[in-house]
């Protein structure tokens, strides 16, 4: 084991959502509570964010040609591909091809959820004045640190956006995991902070 903590490796993530297109709503609603129980209070606020596909206002960014246009300059920076061989190969979905010849930063530390969300977050990020090259040099050094299928799940998380998991099948998790009815309350404003508590207290049980 890695000194990052199993419970907050992305790696887990990746491997239950990569998944869910082959599993029946009851096993993906088990797999994804199982997911919930097994990450620490720190980490579960970036977990539903990326099972929820939310990145606050940077998610008008995610799926759009300037999406692709970070990505394919980050891929290309860490391949040696040329960025117009990049973005053919992410327009045929050959994302595994695109980042086959990357070069990867052997730390000897798993890539953590909190920081997987975080450097995706950075780069369809709308405030602030950081230039495409600098979101795109910030995604490859994410993508410098992740293994091969995080990599991948990062590149077409953020080229082709849409949903994984619903929110129906989100509270199904949810309450499999708390043993009772969230009600609506995923989409208020306090949601993710409700849901930290609840982990927390179900880690003091």
């Amino acid at each position: 084991m890695t000194s990052s903590s199993r419970h907050g490796d992305f790696s887990e993530v990746v491997r239950v959502l990569n998944k869910l297109e082959m599993e029946s709503e009851e096993e993906k609603a088990s797999n994804i509570a199982s997911l919930l129980k097994s990450v620490d209070e720190n980490s579960v606020e970036s977990l539903l964010r990326i099972l929820r596909m939310d990145f606050g206002e940077a998610s008008r960014i995610v799926g759009t040609r300037l999406a692709r246009r970070i990505v394919s300059e980050a891929v290309a920076s860490i391949t040696s591909r040329r960025q117009s061989e990049v973005e053919e190969l992410l327009e045929k979905g050959s994302v595994d091809e695109a980042l086959r010849r990357r070069s990867r930063a052997l730390t000897g530390e798993s890539l953590t959820i909190s920081q997987a969300y975080s450097g995706m977050l950075e780069a369809c990020r709308i405030s602030g004045k950081s230039s495409i090259g600098s979101k795109a040099s910030k995604l490859a050094s994410l993508l410098n640190k992740a293994s091969d299928e995080e990599a991948a799940f990062i590149v077409s998380t953020l080229i082709q956006g849409g949903r994984r998991v619903s929110d129906g099948l989100l509270l199904k998790a949810l309450e499999k995991v708390f043993g009772k009815s969230l009600g609506n309350s995923i989409g208020s404003k306090d949601f993710y902070e409700k849901a930290r508590r609840l982990v927390k207290e179900c880690k003091m049980e």
